[in-house]
């Protein structure tokens, strides 16, 4: 079928304007969702270290799965549009929306989901999660002694779960429960708030000294939310064991937190007994 002068000419505007609109549109929807997704995975846990070779190949994975879409799309990755206007129309009208709604679906929902997942990382044995356990008190202890205390004697409690640490969107098997153990203690200072900086500077060198990177913020007061002239750092231990030493509830009271973070494993474990002990 030949088109006239006139249709020819809307064909042509109507291609341009559909490349240079909803193309563009589409593919800002689809790297705004992708780089979402990433940002917000990356947050929760940072994501395993790949190797170059890894890398490359989840490069092309990405490049290849892309190129795919386009073709199921009805279009050449590597060509530009070729169809007629009335085509093209009927090809957006009863394919194109439809897909790209399912794409924006799809993608929305590998994200949160895959993201579920990683929040917990890796499924752990129960053995593995048993000595995880085990290592988050120990470096607590282990913190608190060195601030001159006995962590029996100063402990405030155990804690087992965390609003953060659920299986919102039931991506894990039946077997499979998710648990965050964190235990706190408050030390004392002698000498006040001279006695607490000196701690923290004392626990930053040892810290530092162990090779873990410290973080340092500004204490506020709980009540007026100003500056109290004190500060918290912060760590995570070779067995990924986040600590802290922040100011306490009193002049020269510390507190200290081992928190083992949200972990996802097999077997049972008596939270309830751990709590106790």
């Amino acid at each position: 079928m030949t088109l006239t002068p006139s249709a020819a000419s809307t064909a042509s505007a109507f291609r341009r304007r559909v490349r240079g609109l909803g193309l563009s549109v589409a593919g800002a929807v689809v790297v705004f969702l992708l780089v979402g997704s990433v940002t917000s995975c990356s947050a929760v846990a940072g994501g395993p270290v790949r190797s170059e070779a890894q890398f490359l190949e989840h490069v092309r994975d990405t490049q290849a799965v892309g190129e795919d879409t386009v073709r199921f799309l009805g279009s050449d990755p590597d060509s530009a549009f070729a169809s007629t206007a009335s085509a093209f129309r009927r090809r957006v009208r009863g394919l194109g929306l439809s897909v790209a709604g399912a794409v924006v679906v799809f993608l929305l929902v590998g994200s949160v989901t895959s993201c579920s997942a990683v929040a917990g990382g890796p499924v752990r044995s129960e053995a593995q999660f048993l000595e995880h356990v085990r290592d988050t008190q120990a470096v607590g202890e282990d913190t608190v002694r060195f601030l001159g205390s006995d962590p029996e004697a100063v402990i405030l409690g155990k804690s087992t779960d965390s609003a953060s640490c659920v299986d919102d969107l039931g991506v894990d098997r039946d077997d499979t429960r998710r648990d965050q153990p964190s235990v706190s203690w408050a030390p004392d200072f002698q000498h006040g708030d001279a006695g607490y900086r000196a701690a923290v500077a004392d626990l930053r060198r040892r810290w530092s000294e162990r090779g873990w990177k410290v973080t340092t913020k500004q204490g506020t007061d709980p009540v007026t939310d100003k500056a109290t002239g004190l500060q918290e750092i912060h760590t995570t231990d070779d067995h990924g064991v986040a600590l802290s030493l922040s100011p306490g509830r009193r002049t020269g009271e510390g507190l200290v937190v081992a928190d083992g973070g949200c972990v996802r494993h097999d077997g049972y474990w008596d939270a309830y007994a751990w709590s106790r002990s």
